[in-house]
C-alpha cells in the first residue's frame, strides 16, 4: 500500500512539471510572436494588422512575400555567389545583374563596416589565428584556455552569415553599415529599411528578421566585396562546399586610372599604389587557379572589358555558370543601362559602357602609362591585356 502512495505521489509530481513546461513553452512561444507581431504593427503605421494584411502592402512592389512563402509552389535549392573583385574595377555593373533579378538576393560590399571594426579592435596574427587585442592579452597571460583549432576571421565570419542568409546573426555595425544606406533603391531591402524608420529606436536586430526571411525566400543569393582575399576563400568552401565565385578583373591601368582621378597619385605614389594592386591581384589570381583545379564547375575567371563589350552574351555565360536562366526583365535592363547617356545610381551603373570601357587610355598621361605598365607588367600578360 505504501509502495503503491509513493508511485501516485511520483506520477502527480511528474505531471505537474509537465504542466509546469508546456506552460513556459506556450509562453516563450507567445512572447517571441508578439515580438514578430510588433515588427507587423510597427511597418502599418501602429495599427494592429495580420500577416495577411502586411503581405499585402509588401505584394505591391512585387519583389517578396514575408511570409516566408515562395511565389512558385516548389522552392528550387538556394545558390549562393561570392563576387570578388576590385575598388574601382568597374564592379558596380556586375552587381546590378543580379540586383536586378527578382529572384535574387544581392548583398553589397558587407565588409565595408567589418574593415572598420577590425581596424579599431586591433586585430593581431598569432600561429595563423586572428586575435582582437582583448584575446591576445588573455593568450599572453594563460588564461584564456584552449583555444580552438580554427578561429574563423570577422571577415569570413560576416560572408558566412550574408551568403547563408543569417541576418539576425550579423553584428550592428554590418547592419547599420553603407552598404544598407547605399542599397535603399533595391526594393528587396526597402521593408527592412522601413522597420528601422518605423521603430523609430532603429531596432536592427528585430527588423533584420524581416531580411533574413527575404533573403531565405530567393533562390540566388550574391555577394559582392572587393576586400577579401582569393586565398582566404578556401575557409569560406569549407562551409559552403556548393559556393560559386566569379573573380572579377579589369585591366589595372584602367583601376589606378579611375584611382587616382579620385586621390590625386602622381609619380612615386602612383608606382607605389600601382605596384601594391598588381601584387594583390597577382596572389588572388594564384589562388584562384588552385581552387578552379580543384573544382572547376565552381570558379570562373571574368573581364569588365568582356562584360562592357559583349554585354548580353557575357550576363548568358554568368548565368549558365551559375546553372540559372536569366531573366527576361535582363534584357530590357542591360538595353536601358548600357547605352545611357547619363547616370541614374549613387555608385555609376548607367553609362555608355562600351565607350566609358577603354576611355582611360584616352586620359592617361604617357609617362604615368609607363609606371603603371612596368609595375604591372606580369599580371597584364597573365590577363592578357594590351600592352
Amino acid at each position: 500500500m505504501g509502495n503503491n502512495t509513493y508511485q501516485i505521489r511520483l506520477i502527480a509530481v511528474a505531471c505537474s512539471l509537465s504542466v509546469l513546461c508546456l506552460s513556459g513553452m506556450y509562453f516563450a512561444a507567445r512572447f517571441n510572436s508578439m515580438q514578430i507581431g510588433n515588427i507587423h504593427r510597427v511597418l502599418l503605421n501602429g495599427k494592429a494588422t495580420t500577416t495577411k494584411s502586411l503581405k499585402t502592402v509588401h505584394q505591391s512592389s512585387q519583389y517578396f512575400e514575408i511570409n516566408g512563402t515562395s511565389k512558385s509552389n516548389e522552392k528550387t535549392a538556394m545558390t549562393k555567389i561570392l563576387l570578388l573583385t576590385y575598388y574601382r574595377g568597374g564592379s558596380s555593373f556586375l552587381g546590378q545583374i543580379f540586383a536586378q533579378n527578382i529572384e535574387a538576393f544581392y548583398w553589397f560590399e558587407p565588409l565595408d563596416s567589418v574593415d572598420l571594426t577590425m581596424s579599431n579592435d586591433f586585430i593581431r596574427k598569432k600561429d595563423g589565428l586572428y586575435l582582437v587585442d582583448t584575446d591576445y592579452k588573455l593568450l599572453k597571460n594563460n588564461s584564456l584556455g584552449e583555444l580552438p583549432e580554427k578561429v574563423i576571421d570577422p571577415r569570413t565570419q560576416t560572408l558566412i552569415k550574408t551568403l547563408t542568409c543569417k541576418a539576425t546573426a550579423l553584428s550592428q555595425s554590418t547592419l547599420s553599415g553603407k552598404f544598407f544606406r547605399a542599397g535603399q533603391g533595391m526594393p528587396r531591402f526597402r521593408p527592412y529599411m522601413q522597420c528601422l524608420d518605423k521603430t523609430r529606436q532603429h531596432k536592427y536586430k528585430l527588423c533584420a528578421q524581416i531580411l533574413e526571411k527575404v533573403c531565405l525566400n530567393s533562390s540566388i543569393v550574391a555577394v559582392k566585396v572587393i576586400r577579401y582575399p582569393m586565398y582566404d576563400v578556401h575557409h569560406l568552401v569549407e562551409i559552403i562546399p556548393d559556393l560559386k565565385v566569379i573573380h572579377y578583373v579589369r585591366d589595372p591601368r584602367g583601376i589606378i586610372m579611375s584611382r587616382s582621378l579620385i586621390h590625386g597619385w602622381s609619380g612615386d605614389n602612383l608606382a607605389k599604389n600601382a605596384r601594391y594592386l598588381c601584387l594583390k591581384m597577382a596572389k588572388n589570381m594564384k589562388a584562384f587557379k588552385i581552387l578552379q583545379d580543384q573544382n572547376r564547375n565552381n570558379y570562373l575567371l571574368l573581364k569588365y572589358e568582356e562584360l562592357a563589350m559583349k554585354t548580353e552574351e557575357t550576363i548568358r555565360k554568368i548565368y549558365q555558370f551559375i546553372g540559372h536562366k536569366m531573366p527576361t526583365n535582363l534584357l530590357k535592363w542591360i538595353e536601358q543601362n548600357t547605352k545611357a547617356k547619363t547616370m541614374d545610381w549613387t555608385y555609376g551603373t548607367r553609362r555608355n559602357s562600351k565607350e566609358t570601357v577603354f576611355k582611360w587610355r584616352k586620359r592617361i598621361k604617357k609617362i604615368d602609362m609607363k609606371t603603371v605598365t612596368d609595375q604591372c607588367i606580369s599580371i597584364l600578360k597573365t590577363f592578357d591585356y594590351q600592352i
